[in-house]
């Protein structure tokens, strides 16, 4: 064996070996990202709840309770929680739906994004159909636990959201829970008069997986939760809930 073909076998080896210490590194990095995105996320989500939390025992006018909270973030509207459930956020708003898609409540850019308001809504709840959207995310956070509401007995365990506004405190009672596909516009805000609105509200109340025993009319405000569902394409599950204060 020639001490070039020796030569030759050690720049092969070597090159193989930092070729698979490359490959090995992506590796580790692909499997830890996640990881550590989600770790962020969950801090920064406590931190946030905590915040909220104390502020509830510290200000006894229910305005103050949002007024740090505010001074991170001032497109919030309001706080969204499911007792019993992971559900405990707040929901933003902004004049672009899609920009937090891929924010968080910090505005940073993030994979977990937030809980927000349709852009056609105001917070104030003037709109007969208020729509907060979350992520189905897999780490079980934002509305992934609300995949459990395909359950009729985790419905009759959870049937309140709380979503409460900057000025009071709110309770929904829900009244349908569906699967559907992004072609049915269950997401209307605006409605020609009663009867139009009336006719959506029946037709929410057909899509329901089962009967909630709950009835809607035209006399009452609504709220929307939407996240995606997989089990066909560009699916939505959708929770329907009424004011009930």
């Amino acid at each position: 064996m020639t001490k070039e073909y020796k030569k030759s076998l050690h720049v092969i080896r070597a090159a193989i070996i930092i070729i698979l210490f490359i490959i090995a590194t992506y590796c580790v990095y692909y499997i830890v990202k996640p990881m550590i995105i989600t770790y962020k996320n969950d801090n920064l989500n406590k931190n946030i709840s905590k915040k909220y939390h104390q502020s509830i025992e510290k200000n006894t006018n229910f305005k103050d309770r949002y007024s740090d909270l505010e001074k991170i973030n001032p497109d919030i509207v309001g706080w969204l929680n499911i007792s019993g459930t992971k559900v405990d956020y707040p929901v933003v708003r902004t004049n672009d739906n899609s920009f937090y898609l891929i924010h968080n409540f910090e505005k940073q850019p993030s994979n977990h994004r937030s809980i927000f308001m349709d852009f056609r809504n105001m917070g104030d709840l003037k709109t007969k159909n208020n729509i907060i959207y979350g992520h189905n995310m897999k780490d079980g956070s934002m509305f992934q636990q609300l995949m459990n509401f395909k359950d009729k007995s985790y419905f009759e365990s959870h049937p309140i959201i709380e979503f409460d506004t900057l000025t009071e405190p709110i309770k929904w009672q829900i009244f349908s829970v569906y699967v559907t596909s992004t072609k049915f516009n269950y997401i209307r805000t605006e409605f020609n008069n009663d009867s139009d609105y009336e006719d959506f509200l029946k037709q929410l109340k057909s899509h329901s997986m089962y009967d909630t025993g709950v009835n809607v009319s035209k006399d009452d405000t609504i709220l929307t939760l939407s996240t995606c569902s997989y089990e066909i394409e560009d699916g939505r599950l959708a929770i329907e809930a009424k004011l009930i204060k």
